[in-house]
């Protein structure tokens, strides 16, 4: 497993990175809040915490690896406690991280359904 990568940030969309590291171009997905703290970044070196998953069905044999990176490994173990709740997946829980992680689990931990419900996919249905 890819556990960090550090290279040149070379593209920056609105849910995702491209990091050379060598001669190795990697896609990156990323919540956003990540993207916007990257926004004035493009060109500089980053160092982003990552993990990979397989996306698609196993019995299809049409398994997609993606790799998703964080600013700092605390943000990562986040995110694999926060995808842990049962409705949220990898790709709603990034979409959903809007606002930098400490405010979201200081939200969790207040009981503040407010705030939460503000979270892009997070609110009552």
């Amino acid at each position: 497993m890819i556990a960090q990568i550090e290279g040149k940030l070379v593209g920056l969309d609105e849910d995702s990175a491209l990091v050379q590291a060598g001669a190795v171009c990697y896609e990156l997905m990323l919540p956003g809040y990540a993207v916007v703290q990257l926004s004035g970044s493009i060109g500089q070196l980053i160092t982003l915490c990552t993990f990979e998953y397989y996306e698609g069905t196993l019995g299809g044999g049409n398994l997609i690896p993606r790799m998703v990176g964080f600013l700092a490994r605390s943000e990562r173990d986040f995110f694999d406690t926060y995808t842990s709740v049962k409705g949220i997946g990898i790709k709603k829980g990034l979409k959903s991280l809007a606002l930098p992680i400490d405010r979201i689990a200081a939200a969790i931990e207040c009981g503040d359904d407010k705030l939460l419900a503000t979270l892009p996919g997070i609110g009552k249905k």
